[in-house]
């Protein structure tokens, strides 16, 4: 029961952190960096890691330093 209300919460957010992304231009690379993080963080949930591993490892190349995309980072 739990999960058929977390998924889909969790691929509506994928579609809006989508949206997001490709509204942001070079300027909001903080804002483009919190919803790649975002959208990372749903897809684990969602048990797509092959799209949260894309996220989370376009977040390194921006920020390296990124405790969160290391700590979401599927492994």
């Amino acid at each position: 029961l739990g999960n058929r209300r977390i998924h889909p919460r969790h691929m509506a957010a994928v579609e809006r952190f989508d949206a997001g992304e490709e509204a942001l231009t070079e300027g909001g690379q903080t804002v483009l960096i919190s919803c790649l993080l975002n959208r990372g963080a749903c897809c684990l949930r969602l048990k797509r890691y092959g799209s949260c591993a894309k996220d989370c490892t376009r977040v390194l190349e921006l920020d390296p330093k990124s405790v969160k995309a290391w700590y979401v980072l599927p492994h």
